[in-house]
């Protein structure tokens, strides 16, 4: 059996600004893949992780390339798995990561998992649901509460970061790395296209995600920064010139601030990356390694190296107090899991999910023979 490359990814992040969600990105980011997309819907514990894992294993027995789309609220469970080579993509669209269909029945399909549940169980623990909803929705207003406090001394540090920034030769360099990359080709009639994805969330198990897994087949530009130092500015002029010379692109955002992080051009098989102490883009696959130290004025950062010091003490203590907020709602998820799990039929779930996997299968079939 031949497998296909494998990448783990986010579609969701917990961010200073709450939950940010790319997940309706799957039916405007994608169009040029012809993707058929199938939406689970359905409560904790009603098996969509269980059948994502399912569509995984079909996909490998096909040889398929595949992202697999792991959840910020518990990176052990899947949200999704996409597939451009197969032509699908299958997600969880329930709460906070809503999605409806657009085309539906044309492009989406909608497995309700909740049609399984035991409705007469479920209210008899109505009370139980609602208490343990709330419990898990205040603790992570906690650590969104956190998290915006840690964003206000990140932006204490990039307000002195950027005093001493010498933005000029930041934009030379970013035009000269482009011609690098891009040099040869010129611009085309036919824009490229972006789409959005995380590398990296912070989860209730802190910090996740791999930069060196996920562009570990390409060409990487790695560029050095510290806390408070931005290279989206820089990754923004490739971005830019990729899609206009007609490529498309994958743009990673920083799963903390949302900012434009790394950026990847598919079909050259090169990666610009970010590289700092909390993802560092490491190993004998870099091809070129800039610090973007070298474009601070040295006396300004010296003059303020310990308010520097001081607010990456109090980020770090503000990101794990977030985390172990996060830790706490989902023990109380856990709890709702195990109510859901004992009202649902998994013997009529599974028989459904088997017809489903054999439509899939179809699908996959029918678009990798075209």
């Amino acid at each position: 059996m031949s497998f296909g490359s494998r990448r783990n990814i986010f579609l969701g992040a917990n961010t200073r600004y709450g939950f940010k969600s790319l997940y309706e990105t799957l039916l405007t980011d994608y169009d040029n893949y012809n993707l058929t997309v199938y939406i689970l819907k359905g409560g904790p514990g009603t098996g969509k992780s269980t059948f994502v894992k399912k569509v995984i294993g079909l996909l490998d027995s096909l040889g398929c390339n595949m992202d697999i789309v792991h959840c910020s609220g518990d990176p052990q469970s899947l949200d999704g798995v996409i597939s451009t080579e197969g032509g699908i993509a299958v997600v969880d669209g329930t709460s906070p990561h809503m999605i409806d269909p657009k085309c539906p029945g044309a492009r989406e399909e909608i497995i309700n998992l909740g049609s399984f549940w035991d409705t007469s169980f479920l209210i008899r623990y109505r009370d139980d649901i609602i208490q343990f909803m709330k419990d898990k929705s205040d603790y992570y207003k906690r650590a969104y509460h956190y998290l915006q406090a840690a964003g206000i001394i990140y932006d204490d540090t990039v307000n002195i970061m950027e005093e001493s920034f010498e933005k000029n030769k930041a934009y030379l360099f970013a035009s000269n790395l482009a011609d690098e990359i891009l040099g040869d080709f010129e611009p085309s009639l036919s824009l490229g296209k972006d789409k959005k994805l995380f590398a990296t969330a912070i989860t209730p198990a802190g910090l996740m995600g791999s930069v060196n897994e996920i562009f570990r087949d390409d060409k990487v530009y790695s560029i050095d920064t510290t806390m408070g130092m931005s290279t989206s500015s820089i990754l923004e002029v490739i971005k830019v010139r990729a899609n206009l010379c007609g490529f498309n692109t994958e743009s990673f955002l920083c799963g903390f601030d949302t900012k434009l992080e790394h950026i990847r051009i598919p079909e050259l098989k090169t990666a610009v990356v970010s590289s700092n102490p909390y993802h560092e883009a490491s190993g004998s696959d870099m091809y070129y390694e800039y610090p973007l130290e070298g474009f601070l004025s040295e006396y300004n950062v010296l003059r303020a190296k310990d308010d520097i010091k001081y607010n990456s003490i109090r980020f770090d203590e503000l990101l794990n107090k977030a985390v172990r907020m996060m830790s706490k709602s989902k023990r109380e998820h856990a709890k709702l899991e195990e109510i859901y799990i004992s009202s649902m039929d998994f013997d009529e779930l599974n028989s459904y999910l088997e017809d489903v996997i054999k439509e899939i299968e179809g699908v996959i079939q029918m678009h990798l023979s075209n």
